[in-house]
């Protein structure tokens, strides 16, 4: 604060020598560096609604913190969590081609349903996500995929409680669903799926 002060003083009292301004321009043009730079990335930062303003590709960097889940319609709208510790809290429902990457999700007392609902028409990539469920739920399912959705789950975690119930709720052919290099925490079997034979833990 100092320094900062001497400059300026120096500068209205004229003076202030050229390398004080240099040094004082190139602190500028670094922070204008780190301004554009963190700009770039277009963060969604906690509680941040997912809106899908584009008619196809809209993509929303998490930044760590909370949010609800959304309904997601446009093609190739995909969802990142640029950070660890994104997590949404409330059902996320998938209905076109989505990429979903670095996400945790998990279930609460208010809302205790299934975590990722995909419709028939979906086509989705998980990539390193948690599926957590914190509440017991009487018959839990981590993810519900109408008969047609096809999805691709890799290097994701399933974690939580409850009997019964479905990690992947699917009732369409087992090859639409792929399960691979996964971890299963839940204690129930994966079912309706193809999961890789080596691949899960």
């Amino acid at each position: 604060m100092f320094i900062q002060n001497e400059l300026v003083y120096r500068r209205l009292s004229g003076k202030a020598s050229e390398a004080d301004e240099s040094v004082d321009v190139n602190n500028q043009q670094s922070r204008n560096v780190l301004t554009d730079a963190f700009n770039s990335l277009d963060l969604l930062f906690e509680n941040e609604t997912l809106s899908e303003e584009a008619e196809r590709r809209n993509n929303f960097n998490l930044a760590p913190g909370d949010f609800a889940g959304q309904i997601l319609k446009k093609t190739d709208s995909s969802v990142f969590g640029v950070a660890g510790g994104s997590t949404m809290q409330t059902k996320l429902v998938l209905s076109s081609r989505h990429v979903i990457d670095g996400v945790r999700f998990a279930n609460s007392v208010d809302n205790r349903g299934t975590l990722v609902q995909m419709s028939a028409t979906s086509v989705v990539i998980f990539r390193s996500c948690i599926f957590e469920r914190t509440v017991p739920d009487s018959v839990p399912n981590w993810v519900a995929i109408a008969t047609g959705g096809k999805a691709v789950f890799t290097g994701c975690m399933f974690l939580g409680i409850g009997t019964g119930g479905a990690i992947i709720m699917h009732a369409g052919a087992a090859a639409n669903v792929q399960v691979v290099g996964c971890y299963n925490g839940t204690g129930i079997a994966f079912a309706g799926v193809t999961s890789a034979a080596l691949g899960n833990i």
